[in-house]
């Protein structure tokens, strides 16, 4: 059976719930300024070393018990900081911070280099024992930071 696409100009209402609702791309998404939104999301992706002019690697840990899992993260966080210009943002609270029974920290790495950035992330993981009532998820290129 094929299908037959079907375009329809239907008006909508989009909201946004924003902070910040003097910031120019806010202001671009409002007027329908498509090349200005793309131009000033690339700026600041490019200002902050954010992909597609950096990598990230997230580091999610979680726990049945809140001080061991932020310890963990916290030993992990300062392990090498200074090492290979890797940006180490964290530990934090995961923006779900109480996932089914488990309490979540995330650890977020930067860096220009995808090399560096990999092996900087088994260094600091191999350095720091883990807990068995610790689960460490590493996310190469974090699509999201649930």
């Amino acid at each position: 059976m094929e299908e037959e696409l079907v375009e329809e100009k239907k008006i909508g209402k989009v909201f946004l719930q924003t902070y910040f609702p003097d910031q120019e791309i806010i202001k671009s998404i409002q007027l329908r300024e498509r090349e200005a939104f793309i131009e000033k999301a690339l700026e600041e992706r490019k200002n902050f070393n954010i992909p597609p002019f950096g990598f990230m690697t997230s580091i999610i840990l979680s726990s049945h018990t809140k001080a061991l899992v932020l310890k963990y993260a916290s030993r992990l966080a300062q392990q090498d900081q200074n090492s290979e210009n890797i940006k180490v943002l964290g530990p934090v609270e995961a923006p779900i911070s109480l996932l089914r029974g488990q309490y979540r920290y995330r650890i977020l790495l930067k860096s220009k280099s995808r090399k560096n950035l990999n092996k900087f992330t088994k260094k600091i993981v191999e350095k720091t024992k883990l807990p068995s009532s610790v689960k460490l998820i590493i996310d190469v290129d974090p699509y999201s930071f649930m």
